[in-house]
């Protein structure tokens, strides 16, 4: 039988970062959260990135997550951001179980993945900055 993640514990996790007197969340779901957070400044500093090459790009509509990671991944003269696309990929699938699958499993390992594709999302976002200055 497989053990089921307690949501309640991201009611818990909320309550503690507020300074609430409560149960300390499990590590579990702080590696979730941890993976949930990760994901999304990349996503976030991703999609302000294609607003600022591409400013009329999403003029008409909210951006989803899968157009933003499209947006890369369709850069097929520049390997730097088809890389920032498929790290983007790999975070939200990551993201995803870490926000929906009640499965119980260690995300340790997810987290740590995360946060070290967002940290190469944000190296690659800084150096097209600094690149297009320099032009």
């Amino acid at each position: 039988m497989c053990h089921e993640f307690e949501w309640i514990q991201f009611l818990r996790l909320a309550q503690s970062m507020k300074g609430y007197a409560c149960d300390v969340p499990t590590p579990e779901c702080k590696n979730r959260t941890i993976t949930n957070r990760a994901y999304y400044a990349s996503y976030n500093l991703a999609k302000a990135y294609i607003d600022e090459v591409s400013p009329s790009h999403f003029e008409d509509e909210r951006p989803t997550h899968r157009a933003v990671r499209d947006w890369f991944r369709g850069k097929d003269d520049d390997e730097d951001l088809k890389q920032i696309g498929r790290l983007l990929s790999n975070s939200f699938d990551q993201r995803h179980a870490a926000d929906y699958n009640a499965e119980s499993k260690p995300f340790a390992d997810s987290s740590e993945k995360v946060i070290r594709w967002a940290e190469q999302i944000v190296i690659a976002i800084r150096r097209k900055r600094d690149d297009s200055y320099m032009s």
